[in-house]
C-alpha cells in the first residue's frame, strides 16, 4: 500500500474537495477548508479511493507528505482564486504537518504559489494539529515564520492533545478548531461538555478566533452563540466536503437555516 500511495501522489491523483466554514451568527460562508483525496487506481477515473487517516500516516512515514501539501496548495489556490481576490471576506484554510512546517521549500512553493495568483497572503489560513511531533521552541519558531510571512496560523484538533494555557500563549496563532468529539457532547451533561465550555473560555481570554468542527445539529448553534457570539461552524449541518464546482451550485442553492 505505501508504494501504490507513493506512485499515485507522484502521478498528481490527488484532488482537493472543500468543506464550508459558516460563521453561525448569520450563516455567511467566510472560508473553506481544503481536504485532500487520493485514487490510487491504475487508471484516470478506476480504482479505489483511500481514507486520508490511513493515507496522510503513511505518507508522513515514508517521507512524502510534502509531495502531498504541495498539491493540495497548488490546487486549491487555483480553484478558489476567484474567491479569494474577491472583496467579499473570504479565506481558506490548508493543514500543515509537521514536516511541511519545517521544510523552508514549502514556505518558499506556497509564496510563489500565492504570488502567481495575486492572493493576499492573510487570506490563507495554515493549520497545524496540536499534535504535532515538532519540539515546542521549534514549532513556536516555525508558526511564528510563516505568520510573519502574512499567513493565518490555526490550531488544529484543539483540546485533543497537551496544550496549557501557557503554551497556547506563546504559540503565535490567531485561531483555534475545537475537536468534534467535543461537538457531539453539546446537550450532554457530563465533563466532556464541561471542558468545550473551558475550551470556548480559554479562547476567549487568549483572544483567538474559535471554529468549532463537526456540527451536525440545529440545536447546537444557539450553544456554541451563547459561548462565542463571533464562533465559526464546520460540520455536515452546513455541507459536507464538495469539489469547487458543488460547492458554487451548493452555495447557489442553500436556505437560510
Amino acid at each position: 500500500l505505501p508504494q501504490r500511495v507513493r506512485r499515485a501522489v507522484l502521478r498528481g491523483r490527488v484532488r482537493v474537495v472543500y468543506q464550508p466554514l459558516v460563521r453561525l451568527r448569520d450563516n455567511y460562508m467566510l472560508g473553506v477548508e481544503a481536504l485532500v483525496r487520493l485514487n490510487i487506481g491504475r487508471g484516470k477515473g478506476r480504482g479505489r479511493e483511500v481514507s486520508p487517516d490511513i493515507f496522510i500516516p503513511i505518507a508522513e512515514q515514508h517521507g512524502f507528505i510534502t509531495l502531498v501539501t504541495k498539491q493540495v496548495i497548488h490546487g486549491a489556490l487555483a480553484e478558489m482564486r476567484d474567491r479569494l481576490t474577491s472583496d467579499a471576506p473570504f479565506y481558506i484554510s490548508i493543514n500543515l504537518s509537521a514536516e511541511d512546517l519545517t521544510d523552508p521549500e514549502v514556505r518558499a512553493f506556497l509564496d510563489r504559489e500565492t504570488v502567481r495568483h495575486d492572493i493576499d497572503r492573510a487570506r490563507v489560513s495554515l493549520e497545524l494539529t496540536e499534535r504535532s511531533t515538532v519540539e515546542e521552541t521549534e514549532l513556536v519558531r516555525c508558526v511564528r515564520h510563516f505568520r510573519d510571512g502574512g499567513y493565518s496560523m490555526c490550531l488544529d484538533d484543539f483540546g485533543t492533545g497537551y496544550s496549557g494555557f501557557a503554551y497556547l500563549s506563546k504559540l503565535p496563532i490567531f485561531c483555534i478548531k475545537i475537536d468534534k468529539m467535543f461537538t457531539d457532547t453539546i446537550g450532554l451533561d457530563g465533563a466532556d461538555t464541561t471542558l468545550f465550555d473551558n475550551m470556548m473560555d480559554i479562547a476567549r481570554k487568549l483572544g483567538f478566533k474559535v471554529v468549532v468542527e463537526g456540527v451536525t445539529k440545529a440545536e447546537q448553534v444557539p450553544y456554541i452563540l451563547a459561548a462565542n457570539p463571533e464562533a465559526i461552524g464546520q460540520g455536515y449541518l452546513f455541507g459536507k466536503p464538495m469539489t469547487a464546482r458543488e460547492l458554487a451550485d451548493w452555495e447557489a442553492g442553500r436556505a437560510p437555516l
